[in-house]
């Protein structure tokens, strides 16, 4: 009679364990992406620079190629100082650019004559569009992605025929065809 009563108690202690251990706790154990953050500075170099703080790299196309060559990373984010040239760089992760909260912090779109392009996901904020003075034919940034977001604190200024190209800007269609302007905005 003791050995069906431990029997008894045995199973059920198995089963209770089985159905704890079974439980599906993905939901609760997702990790959040893997995020390199990447300094670019008007003072920084190319060369000599390792995209920190202290030795942030000169060219936003140089931070983009380095988060994207990194295995480890799922997305970047490239924190600019002072006013930087928008160079593009081909991508697949999302790479959010955003300024360091000092004044004259910019990104300049000047392409002599050509559209600044983007070619994979990018979020945008907290920064000044830099415009050039003159007119650009077929706008001042094209997008080569429907994934292009502009956050909270960007402004655009500079030239009056400011306008983007895009497929799709913060979700909405953009100017697929060209055959309009998107106005000069501030995201506030």
């Amino acid at each position: 009679m003791r050995f069906k009563k431990w029997l008894s108690t045995f199973l059920v202690a198995v089963l209770l364990l089985n159905i704890v251990l079974s439980v599906d706790v993905s939901a609760e154990t997702s990790t959040a992406p893997v995020v390199v953050t990447k300094y670019v500075s008007a003072t920084g170099s190319d060369e000599t620079g390792n995209g920190t703080a202290g030795a942030p790299y000169a060219s936003l196309k140089k931070a983009m190629g380095v988060v994207e060559a990194d295995s480890g990373a799922d997305e970047g984010k490239i924190i600019i100082s002072g006013s930087v040239a928008f160079t593009a760089q081909a991508h697949k992760k999302m790479i959010t650019i955003t300024g360091d909260g000092n004044t004259g912090t910019e990104l300049s779109l000047v392409a002599e004559g050509a559209p600044v392009r983007i070619y994979g996901p990018t979020t945008i904020e907290a920064i000044t569009l830099k415009t050039p003075s003159s007119y650009v034919n077929n706008g001042l940034l094209q997008t080569y992605t429907d994934e292009l977001i502009l956050g909270k604190g960007v402004v655009v200024s500079g030239s009056t025929h400011a306008y983007f190209r895009v497929g799709k800007l913060n979700g909405e269609a953009g100017n697929k065809d060209g055959t309009g302007a998107t106005p000069a905005l501030t995201i506030d």
